[in-house]
């Protein structure tokens, strides 16, 4: 009972800090950061696409963190090795997105501000907990591992945006069945996601809009997985909630600019898709791509940025386990 009182407590704590992250006192939606820069004294054109380009650059940057399965390839919990020690998965994972925002010079512009954008990922997963074993070939049940990683977005001058943007997540995936012979695995993910904060545009270069933002995410992924003997094969579908502090600057009728700023709240869907190869005893290479949908428009933006365009993201990723 002790691996089962260990593995409440840490997904306990993991819940509790997943829900006291400080969130915006007054989280409004891209249409209402629009209205209330309107209301501010900015341009209409120009602040629908500051709302469009604040939601979209918190969303890409939480996709580039974590594109897929929060563990590559994985979709059984690791469990423990024999001994009752923590089984280790560490690995690194480099991908690539496509980046999409309105053009900040020329917010009604039928062009839009597009590119590839890479990402790096460190990661490391503990499993703290077999589950429990309802018959001779299924178990797993209720197991559970944590999981951490770090990724480092290269943004700097890719379609507007400023600097780099690094983000760090913990969270845990609890097991639902374990992968046999005869049966999938399925596992549950959770993990809270923080972020450095993000600009796009520049009112001082001479752009009619620049937003900021320092968002924080809560991620679900759903991953079901099985080894086909040459290789294996992982689907998944995953749930972004995010939030974020943000200020938009927009050109206003007198040649000036105005200041709004507020909260913002938003979610998404998304779909991935891996291939697992083993390459040793203890080493596995992952190639895993999908999508992710778009969102609603804001009314009064007319650039040629297509709000409810999805995301193409792929990745590839080393995961060793001991």
């Amino acid at each position: 009972m002790s691996g089962f009182r260990l593995a409440t407590v840490c997904g306990l704590a993991i819940t509790l800090a997943m829900g006291g992250a400080p969130r915006s006192v007054v989280a409004q939606s891209a249409q209402q950061r629009s209205a209330f820069c309107v209301a501010a004294g900015g341009i209409a054109s120009a602040c629908a696409a500051g709302a469009v380009a604040v939601r979209q650059a918190a969303a890409q940057i939480g996709l580039m963190a974590s594109p897929g399965a929060e563990i590559p390839g994985e979709g059984s919990t690791l469990g423990r090795r024999l001994g009752g020690m923590p089984r280790v998965a560490a690995w690194v994972r480099g991908g690539v997105q496509s980046v999409g925002l309105p053009k900040q010079d020329q917010p009604t512009s039928p062009e839009d501000e597009s590119s590839l954008a890479p990402a790096f990922q460190l990661g490391l997963g503990l499993g703290l907990f077999d589950g429990f074993q309802l018959l001779p070939t299924v178990g797993g049940l209720l197991s559970l591992d944590v999981v951490a990683h770090a990724s480092f977005l290269s943004l700097g001058g890719k379609s507007g945006f400023g600097d780099r943007v690094d983000v760090v997540s913990v969270g845990a995936r609890v097991g639902l069945l374990r992968e046999s012979f005869t049966l999938p695995g399925v596992s549950v993910s959770a993990a809270r996601r923080i972020s450095g904060s993000y600009r796009v545009g520049d009112i001082a270069a001479g752009d009619s809009i620049e937003v900021l933002g320092d968002p924080s995410y809560t991620s679900v992924r759903v991953t079901v997985s099985k080894d086909l003997f040459a290789f294996g094969v992982l689907a998944g579908v995953g749930w972004d909630d995010f939030s974020a502090d943000t200020q938009i600057i927009a050109n206003d009728a007198l040649g000036g600019a105005v200041l709004a700023e507020g909260g913002l709240d938003d979610s998404r869907t998304l779909y991935f898709a891996s291939v697992t190869k083993q390459l040793g005893v203890l080493a596995w290479m992952t190639l895993e791509g999908g999508w992710a949908r778009g969102f609603g428009p804001v009314g009064g933006y007319r650039g040629g940025f297509d709000p409810g365009g999805s995301t193409v993201f792929g990745s590839v990723a080393l995961l060793l386990k001991l």
